[in-house]
């Protein structure tokens, strides 16, 4: 069964983990640490399923990337809106406890603009990723340090990078699609990812609020605080 591609290793507490360790979690009507006595999430996740919940017949991995700060290996649901997840406390934020350690699980930063070879923010993609330079999905996914890397894999490899996660911002007005004759407006939200025929995490995109693809969905963040 697939892992988290890092020299980390499994732990079963959330407060033994260290960057680059991986811990299960699965849902059953709210976020528990462990398997469940569920098997392993298709890398690529499932689909969204309001009716039989099927969904949650799964677990998969959360990556420590940071001081209080997990986030997931792969994207555990897809074919749902980014507007239907933020009605559930899903974009922002829904407090939980796991492990007996308080905290928020959210979706993450990408980023509102690209960023530029100055650092700047750019209404044209430079291929350099998101602006502001310090969005989650750069500085953790496209930045997990080389050294806690399986050898002969990369970050992708880690965080299951098939298709693109949605991410909290609203793009800026006007921003070019990297991909399509389209700019951004406020009914969009900033995605991050991979797309067809493209190996490039740096890629940030846009979508509308109530549209729902295969290849793109939410992948949870636990944020909480570590003494």
């Amino acid at each position: 069964m697939p892992i988290p591609a890092t020299t980390g290793a499994l732990r079963s507490r959330i407060q033994d983990m260290q960057i680059g360790d991986y811990i299960k979690m699965h849902d059953n009507d709210g976020y528990y640490l462990g398997d469940g006595g569920k098997p392993e999430l298709p890398t690529t996740g499932l689909a969204f399923d309001n009716r039989n919940w099927s969904h949650r017949n799964g677990f998969w991995y959360m990556v420590k990337v940071a001081k209080g700060l997990l986030i997931s290996d792969r994207v555990w649901i897809h074919t749902v809106t980014w507007e239907y997840l933020n009605s559930n406390k899903a974009i922002q934020g829904e407090s939980t406890i796991l492990d007996n350690v308080s905290g928020v699980i959210r979706s993450l930063t990408g980023g509102v603009a690209y960023a530029d070879e100055n650092g700047s923010g750019s209404d044209t993609t430079q291929d350099l990723g998101g602006w502001p330079l310090n969005n989650e999905w750069d500085k953790y996914i496209v930045n997990f340090p080389e050294d806690l890397i399986l050898s002969g894999k990369i970050s992708a490899d880690v965080f299951n990078v098939i298709g693109v996660t949605f991410c909290q911002e609203t793009p800026k007005i006007n921003l070019s699609h990297p991909n399509v004759n389209l700019k951004a407006s406020n009914l969009h939200r900033t995605w991050r990812g991979i797309q067809e025929n493209s190996n490039d995490l740096k890629t940030l995109g846009f979508i509308i609020v109530s549209s729902s693809y295969a290849n793109t969905g939410f992948r949870p963040v636990f944020e909480y605080s570590e003494v």
